[in-house]
């Protein structure tokens, strides 16, 4: 591709290419691309760590108000029937 182009333009474009390919295998680019990798990785590990936490006691939640939702509908059946006679 370097061919290409004008005589006067090869060599910059050469030395880029070649600057930015060290930097990506060896230097701050590479740095850069591995800190993005392991912050998405401890990204990740954080997520797993809190839905391991929350699911289950979110989980137990929906069973408490499932094994008692007629106790509740019937308590917010009255409180609608009171807020109604109260007008």
């Amino acid at each position: 591709m370097i061919k290409f182009l004008p005589k006067q333009m090869q060599k910059p474009a050469q030395d880029a290419i070649k600057s930015l390919s060290k930097s990506l295998t060896s230097g701050g680019l590479k740095n850069a691309i591995d800190t993005v990798c392991r912050f998405f990785d401890n990204i990740i590990k954080v997520i797993s760590n809190i839905s391991k936490t929350v699911f289950p006691v979110f989980t137990s939640a929906l069973d408490v108000v499932g094994n008692h939702l007629i106790y509740l509908l019937v308590q917010l059946r009255g409180l609608q029937w009171h807020l109604q006679r109260g007008k």
